[in-house]
């Protein structure tokens, strides 16, 4: 009679314990990846409000205030906008109305007549 050969208890679980240890690094990998591009889509998306905001305080000059606040709907966010004005210079602060999110500001030098 020939003798069945297979997988000794200890084998499988070296190799369990091997794939377990692939599949924690490529999770902890994957999240990474999740909260860059997040991250990414977050600045992205302010940069275009504050560039927005900057566009409109060029067409309309009698929105160049010394102080602005305002709430944003974009990009299925709530965002919250603040304005403080100096002079010629004008500082733009954006964040997500989510507490602790982090700021975005936008420091312009007004060129334009108005």
């Amino acid at each position: 009679m020939k003798r069945e050969r297979g997988f000794t208890l200890l084998e499988m679980m070296v190799a369990l314990a091997v794939f377990a240890v692939m599949a924690a690094a490529v999770l902890g990998a994957s999240q990474f990846v999740l909260r860059q591009a997040e991250q990414l889509q977050e600045r992205q998306f302010a940069l275009w409000i504050l560039d927005n905001h900057l566009a409109h305080l060029q067409f309309e000059p009698d929105r160049f205030r010394s102080r602005e606040s305002q709430t944003i709907d974009f990009g299925g966010r709530r965002w919250l906008l603040q304005q403080a004005r100096q002079g010629d210079t004008v500082r733009m602060q954006l964040r997500l109305e989510a507490a602790g999110s982090r700021v975005h500001t936008l420091d312009a030098w007004r060129t334009w007549g108005g």
